[in-house]
């Protein structure tokens, strides 16, 4: 059923928060996209290793850009994880097997990157599956209010 223009919402919610969740992303470029299939299952078996292990790993997928360049996104309670989870055995070997796959001798290095950041604002439908993100969260404002339109005045 499809709402009707008057009943839409006219902005999206946004609430600040405030959380000790943490995002990783880490962005491979693959030489070869036949390298995509075992590192899709190296991705797999390490994530569910690390699901065992590390009480704050909350979640963990593996976005693709193109054959050739994936992304892996994990979600932690805290940094605390994080570090254990650098520090995970099976995480130090698949990170050094995946680095010859992503080498550029043009450039003389693997291209992998990493970047973290701290979980700041959510909008107001938070779901993922069984990931329930709220019990980790608490709210610090209400989602702000858009400037009346000059229209409206």
């Amino acid at each position: 059923m499809h709402q009707k223009a008057s009943e839409r919402a006219k902005e999206t919610s946004f609430y600040s928060v405030h959380s000790e969740v943490s995002c990783v992303m880490t962005r491979f470029r693959l030489r070869s996209c036949l390298s995509l299939p075992g590192f899709f299952l190296a991705f797999r078996s390490l994530r569910k290793e690390a699901l065992k292990t590390i009480p704050g790993l909350l979640k963990a997928v593996l976005l693709l850009e193109s054959p050739h360049v994936c992304y892996t996104l994990s979600v932690w309670a805290n940094d605390d994880a994080i570090l254990q989870f650098n520090h995970l055995h099976s995480h130090v070997r698949v990170a050094n097997w995946s680095i010859p796959l992503a080498y550029r001798p043009e450039r003389h290095r693997a291209e992998i990157w990493s970047v973290h950041w701290k979980l700041r604002g959510v909008s107001h439908n938070l779901n993922w599956d069984e990931l329930d993100l709220t019990t980790f969260l608490s709210y610090e404002v209400k989602a702000p209010t858009a400037a009346p339109s000059p229209l409206d005045l």
